[in-house]
């Protein structure tokens, strides 16, 4: 456990500073003569697997330690569909529904070995939602642990894997 922890550690270490090294590169570019051309978020699909990644570890840096509380949508407590439904409001623009049910319908349903960062992943026959990282992991709200990143290794969670869905650009998505 220590060792997965540890690894866990050093990888977000690596993004932080990669994440750090990008926002001296658009300081250095703020400093040109043309201003800043706004770009608006972009869908899941089109943005680069390890700029997804880096994001959905550094909001797992933000919220872990939120307890899971059923209806909550805050850090004080959040269910599985609050966290997904705020991760990809504000890591990727993208407005998804409240609930597991609405959620499922909101992509393209794919196996599981076509798995990419940012996926949604479903247990329990959809009652639970996570985010898949990499490497058979994912990011969601463990009812005991609250955010956490949890391994579709697990017993438990490969037992219950239920399905997988890649969220539909920001144009198709209802709210």
């Amino acid at each position: 456990m220590n060792s997965e922890f540890d690894a866990l550690l050093n990888r977000l270490k690596h993004y932080s500073l990669r994440l750090l090294l990008l926002s001296l590169m658009s300081l250095i570019a703020a400093c040109q003569t043309s201003p800043p051309v706004y770009t608006p978020p972009q869908p899941i699909g089109t943005i680069d697997q390890q700029h997804t990644l880096s994001q959905l570890y550094r909001q797992y840096q933000q919220w872990h330690g939120t307890p899971y509380r059923l209806g909550g949508n805050n850090r004080s407590g959040i269910d599985c569909s609050a966290f997904v439904q705020q991760t990809y409001q504000h890591l990727f623009g993208i407005t998804m529904p409240r609930t597991t049910s609405q959620q499922i319908l909101q992509g393209k349903h794919i196996k599981r070995t076509e798995l990419k960062s940012g996926d949604l992943v479903f247990f329990r026959k959809g009652s639970h939602v996570g985010i898949y990282l990499e490497e058979d992991k994912f990011l969601h709200v463990s009812t005991k642990i609250g955010v956490t990143i949890s391994s579709m290794h697990n017993s438990y969670w490969a037992r219950y894997f239920w399905q997988a869905v890649r969220v539909k650009p920001v144009s198709s998505i209802s709210p």
